[in-house]
Order: C-alpha cells, then structure tokens, then sequence
C-alpha cells in the first residue's frame, strides 16, 4: 500500500509508474502517477496483470504514455475510484485505459477522463473479453463504469474517441457523461463489435464520427441495451455520414426512454441523422424514444433496414432531401405501434424531395 507521495518521469518496459504481477495485492491512495512511460508495452501508469488485484483511490494521473493503456492496462482484478486521468496517450489503443478481464470484474467509480488519445483508436478504454482464467472465458466477467466522465477524447486514426468494447466483453456503464469525443472513422463515441453493452442514464454530447456512428457505432452482432440515455449535438461524417447519433450495422439494438436532439449525418448519400441500421440480421426496438430536429440526405430522423419495432415513437423536426422522419429500406420489416394510450408520432419534418415518412 502507498499512501501520498508520487510517482514521476520513470520509465519500464510494463508499468511505467507501478507494476503488479501474478498474485500480487496493491492500493494507491492518493498518489500522483505523472510522465512515466512504459516502453515497450502496457501500462504507463499501471499494469495489473492477470491473478493481481489493484485498488486505486483519489489519484491524479497526468501525462503518462504506452502501447496500450497509456494510463492503465489491466489483466486482474481492479477497482478505481475518484481517478483523474488527463492529457494521457497510447501509441496504440487506449489512451486512458486497457481493461482486459480475465480473473475477474474491473470497477470504474467516479472517474474523470480529459483530453486522452490513442495513436490508433479508443482514445479512453478499448475493453476487452478474451479468454479467463483457469482454461475459462472472460464473457463472464465485467468491465463497469459508473458516475464518471469523459471529455475531449480523440482517437487518431481508427475507431473510437471514446472506446471500443470487442471480443466478447461485457460493459455496463450508468450514470456518466461523454463529450467532444471524436474519431476519424467509426465511433465518434463508443464503437462496439461482438459485445453486449448496456448503458442506462449516459449522456453523449458534440461527438464527431469521420465515416459514422458519432455516438454509437456497432457491428458484427454487438448487442446494445440502453434505457435513459440522451444525445445531442453529434455529428457524423463530412460526405456521406451515416448514423448522425448511431449507426448499427448486423446488431441488436433495444433502446427505452431516450432523446435524441440536433444530431446530423453529413453530404450526398447521408444516411439517419438520428439513427441508421443496416444488415439483414440487425434488429432495432425503440420504445418510448424522441428524435427532434436531426437531419441527413435520406431519412432525417430514421433510417433503418433489417427489422424491429417503433413503439410510443416520438420524431419531430427532422428534415431530410427523401424521407424526412423516416425512411425504410426495401425488404425490412418494422411494426409502427402506440406505448399503452400514448401513439407513436411523426410531427412537422421536412422532405425536400418525396417522402416526409
């Protein structure tokens, strides 16, 4: 345990501040971890390898730099709790933080995280599943975050400002802010690949995706469940954007009780400015969901292929050249129905050409 102190400018090949190996405990409490490096691979900050478990409270991390997790990578268990994480940097992913569970659950409580990036992608977290312990996998196991938040990420040449959740991962996220994340292609946000991901009460604010998703981006039969979550002001692409808020492409999307305002998908052959799905296996159900003043060439509120569900729908003031609320690809199938006695409503949207619904 270490309590007070520091830890600065130095330099290993895992662990550029602190490393935990197989079978080791550690607790940093209020210690700054600033400018060290690990040079060859993970951790600048910390690693927490696999059977190792970390407890990290009231701690400062600033500036510090690895292949992966410039500020932690961890293989273990570990809880961080009332973490500040700024101006950190991967030379590969995950600028802020590589979870990777494989022994057990990873705990994120109260963290803030500031103008991280990654040279390639998942400018905060990329979260991974991958194999467990003991011959086992890690789909049982969790990577959570709760009451935190994210600002000014930036993922410089790949997927995700904010991060990528693959490999069979579970992440659970509530309560928590995301904003000015950005990424040159897919995920301005989140972008997520054969995961399940459940967020409840998230805000996503002024995201920016290069090719599509500004807030969410998934694909290969990702499975989402959002309640309470808002997003506003994102943006998606600068031609031919696709998914102003969120793009699903071959994955489930189930999404209760959420807001989508000013969200805009850009160019010729844009697509959803609040929503676009895709893919012959993708299912989308909205429930009691608001889309309000979004925008794209086609389907200004919706755009949507596959299957699914629009229950207690409410799409206002969105504007599109075809299809200013909503528009449907040829062969998908979706029942348009009421929430009880509240019905689903398309209110004042705008076709330039042919189309308001």
């Amino acid at each position: 345990r270490m309590t007070g102190g520091g830890i600065f400018h130095c330099t290993a090949l895992h662990g550029g501040g602190v490393a935990l190996e197989s079978g080791s405990e550690g607790m940093l409490f209020e210690v700054p971890v600033a400018h060290c490096t690990a040079t060859e691979n993970w951790g600048g900050a910390l690693y927490v390898a696999a059977n190792a478990r970390a407890l990290v409270v009231k701690s400062e991390w600033t500036r510090n730099e690895a292949r992966r997790g410039g500020g932690s990578y961890i293989d273990g268990v570990a809880r961080f709790v009332d973490v500040n994480v700024t101006d950190c940097h991967a030379r590969n992913w995950a600028g802020a933080f590589y979870p990777a569970p494989k022994t057990g659950n990873i705990e994120f409580v109260r963290i803030r995280v500031v103008g991280c990036t990654a040279d390639f992608g998942a400018a905060a977290l990329c979260v991974a599943g991958g194999t467990g312990g003991a011959g086992g996998t890690g789909s049982n196991m969790t990577t959570s975050i709760t009451d935190s938040a994210f600002y000014n990420c930036t993922a410089l040449s790949n997927n995700a400002g904010f991060a990528y959740v693959f490999q069979n991962a579970n992440f659970v996220m509530s309560n928590s802010l995301i904003s000015g994340c950005t990424s040159p292609t897919k995920g301005g946000a989140l972008f997520v690949t054969s995961a399940r991901l459940r967020l409840d009460h998230v805000r996503f604010m002024h995201c920016f995706a290069g090719d599509r998703g500004a807030a969410v981006s998934c694909e290969g039969g990702a499975l989402l469940e959002f309640s309470n979550i808002e997003v506003s002001d994102c943006r998606a692409g600068e031609s031919s954007g696709e998914g102003g808020a969120m793009s699903i492409d071959d994955g489930v999307l189930r999404m209760v009780d959420a807001r989508i305002a000013n969200c805009v998908a850009r160019g010729e052959n844009s697509l959803g400015g609040g929503i676009m799905s895709r893919g012959s296996s993708t299912r989308v159900d909205l429930i009691r969901v608001t889309l309000v003043d979004c925008s794209a060439e086609k389907g200004g509120g919706l755009n949507l292929a596959g299957n699914g569900s629009l229950i207690g729908v409410h799409v206002e003031g969105c504007e599109a050249t075809y299809g200013g609320g909503l528009l449907m690809s040829s062969g998908s199938t979706f029942y348009v129905g009421p929430d009880g006695m509240a019905p689903s409503k398309f209110v004042a949207f705008v076709a330039r050409f042919w189309g308001g619904m």
